[in-house]
């Protein structure tokens, strides 16, 4: 068996976190509302545990859900994924099987999607299925607004053909595999939020389509050395400092343009966007709402709407994502404290009215009259979705997730000057009689929030302080999501995130005096575990272990898009990305304090060169630290056994820094 000998108690959430996807299963997501309002369809498991995603339909009228396709209802359900759909998954961080996303006609009465290699078309009313034939697996297949055609990709070409099976034509193509249509390039997906890669008119009768020139861009290699037969896997990785595939936005991401397409193909320019530091591009911006355009801008240190020339929003109020614009309204997402999130509308010439009002994250999407809301609030675990009709009346989605083992106790701060947002933990929610030691939780980076008002987000937090006895602290510090300026104030420096690391420890130990700062320890994945590497080496008189995972270690081994806009480039100011190394503070660290590094060999966002680099430079300099290499595990992770091993190293890793007893 299994984990034989481990303590039952430490085996139990770690096996129910990785077995319900971090909680993901069970809850309704990927929403489309019909323009009537009549229809909701959205995607959900049918129990907790269950990692095939089924798409279902529910009727606003009398409120009954329908599940349309469930792949194990037809054919063997087996996974056919092209190497686009693979990357697609990973960019959206996808863990689940079956439907994980899917495309509607306007009016939403079909949906198109892929499942066991066919192009699926769904009838959305009673469920009948059929299968459109296709000369190889497609990708990303979109009907045409009134549902009688669909494009799609195979092989980096863009075809369309009627939904009926009919000719199908070949709308782009090119002889080099390394150029490709309609599909996003991994800069776009990865850090400018552009999952698609074409869009139909309106009227159906034209599609914009992305032509993505990848030759430039450097040929990095994925390998799986737990399988030595497999052969390396293929990929163009833009590093930083070297070619990356082109945007309508300059390189340095401080100018971009909006533009629109006349009839043959000829642009023009609708706004230029400019900015000092770097752009924001906000998710569902530029869009159109009644010939206005609506888009976002820096003032006030506020990221505020505009429709038209007319800003919309007040200061202080920030917008990280438009919803939807039509029918006389813009729907955003906005936040004036940000450990809450909340859904606004709002008309042109009119005040924003927000719509949801329970404390904590809300998120949306609309139709017509009919508005679909997700609360996770500081009551409740799981997520809640509500369906809200016209009338004012509402319909409550079924959850079928699994009941948390954890139930997460957090105690929110404000620490030091610079009100730096927190999150405390301790065992069992009950304040310790004595000394603890302190385990630090950040992510830490940009477009990363971690002190949230809502229970769920903290499950594997109240776990850890529960098991070991310790607490655990979250900080989100300068560089997290918030006013302009703070977010800004990582410029060409990441060693601010480190500083408010520490400066929210100091304080949160005056204000929790139990906090026992001789034994300290950050945990961090990503950003964060670059973060904790930060730590580690460059202030040990702080910090005395350090979990690192999936490190970035050196800046010029991240993409182009996000460590440029940051760090700026390379070539022109090196001391930014020599300050940003990990492999830099090496020679001058503490060879006394405790590091593991975790990283899987399958990760194609962060690649393992950079936790091997950091390594064997560990090893030439005699510093003792512990490595621990995933097979087969990309950057969001690989499968429920792994998940579970990943858990207890840190679990073991952590009672050995701590010299704590073993349960």
């Amino acid at each position: 068996m299994a984990f034989e000998g481990r303590h039952p108690d430490d085996l139990a959430f770690p096996r129910q976190w990785a077995r319900t996807r971090s909680g993901t299963l069970g809850v309704a997501r990927t929403f489309t509302v019909s323009p009537d309002g009549g229809r909701v369809v959205f995607l959900r498991t049918k129990t907790g545990d269950d990692p095939v995603t089924c798409l279902w339909v529910l009727d606003v009228a009398s409120g009954t859900e329908a599940c349309r396709y469930d792949r194990r209802e037809h054919g063997d359900g087996s996974a056919q994924l092209t190497e686009a759909e693979r990357a697609r998954r990973e960019r959206m961080r996808e863990r689940a099987q079956g439907v994980t996303s899917y495309a509607c006609d306007r009016d939403v009465t079909r949906a198109v999607f892929v499942d066991g290699g066919q192009l699926c078309l769904l009838e959305l009313g009673n469920g009948s299925l059929t299968t459109v034939p296709t000369e190889g697996v497609p990708d990303d297949p979109r009907l045409s607004p009134d549902g009688s055609q669909v494009a799609y990709v195979i092989d980096g070409a863009l075809f369309v053909q009627g939904v009926d099976g009919g000719r199908r034509l070949e709308l782009a193509s090119d002889p080099d595999p390394d150029v490709h249509w309609g599909l996003a390039d991994f800069i776009a997906a990865e850090e400018l939020d552009r999952k698609r890669g074409f869009w139909w008119s309106p009227d159906g009768s034209r599609i914009a389509a992305a032509r993505v020139d990848e030759r430039p861009v450097q040929t990095w290699w994925i390998s799986e050395p737990s399988d030595p037969a497999a052969e390396p896997r293929r990929v163009r990785y833009p590093r930083a400092g070297t070619a990356n595939a082109l945007e309508v936005i300059s390189r340095d991401q401080r100018t971009a343009q909006v533009l629109t397409a006349d009839e043959d193909g000829a642009t023009r320019q609708a706004r230029e966007l400019r900015d000092e530091g770097w752009l924001d591009l906000v998710d569902g911006s530029p869009a159109w709402l009644d010939g206005a355009l609506v888009s976002t801008v820096d003032t006030d240190d506020t990221h505020r709407l505009r429709i038209g020339d007319e800003v919309v929003t007040p200061p202080g109020l920030q917008i990280p994502s438009v919803i939807a614009a039509g029918d006389g309204f813009v729907w955003f997402h906005a936040f004036d404290d940000p450990i809450e999130g909340h859904v606004f509308r709002v008309a042109p010439g009119g005040d924003p009215q927000r719509v949801t009002s329970e404390l904590g994250v809300h998120t949306g999407a609309v139709g017509g009259p009919t508005l679909v809301l997700v609360a996770r609030t500081p009551d409740r675990v799981a997520p809640s979705v509500s369906v809200v009709r016209a009338d004012g009346s509402q319909i409550e989605l079924t959850d079928v997730s699994e009941p948390s083992l954890v139930d997460p106790m957090p105690t929110y701060a404000e620490l030091g000057a610079n009100r730096l947002r927190a999150v405390l933990f301790v065992p069992h929610g009950r304040e310790p009689d004595r000394p603890v030691p302190v385990l630090l939780r950040p992510y830490g980076g940009p477009h990363g929030r971690q002190v949230l008002r809502w229970r769920g987000m903290y499950r594997e937090h109240q776990w850890f302080a529960d098991r070991l006895g310790i607490a655990v602290l979250t900080i989100d510090g300068r560089g997290t999501p918030g006013g302009v300026a703070w977010e800004k104030a990582v410029h060409r420096d990441f060693s601010v995130t480190l500083e408010d690391q520490i400066d929210g420890l100091h304080a949160a130990a005056e204000r929790w005096p139990f906090l026992d700062l001789d034994h300290v320890a950050i945990r961090g994945w990503s950003f964060g575990g670059e973060l904790a590497g930060f730590a580690v080496l460059k202030r040990p008189d702080v910090f005395h272990a350090a979990i690192a995972g999936a490190p970035v270690t050196d800046q010029c081994l991240y993409d182009t898009a996000y460590t440029e806009r940051y760090l700026g480039d390379p070539s022109a100011d090196a001391a930014a990305y020599e300050r940003g190394s990990l492999i830099s503070l090496v020679p001058t660290a503490s060879p006394h304090r405790s590091l593991l590094l975790i990283h899987g060999f399958a990760d194609d966002n962060v690649f393992v060169a950079n936790t091997l680099q950091l390594s064997a430079t560990l090893l030439a300099n005699g510093y003792h630290h512990e490595l621990v290499l995933l097979p087969n595990s990309s950057h969001i992770g690989g499968m429920e056994e792994l998940s579970v091993a990943e858990d207890l190293v840190e679990l073991d890793f952590l009672r050995r820094a701590f010299a704590l007893p073993e349960p």
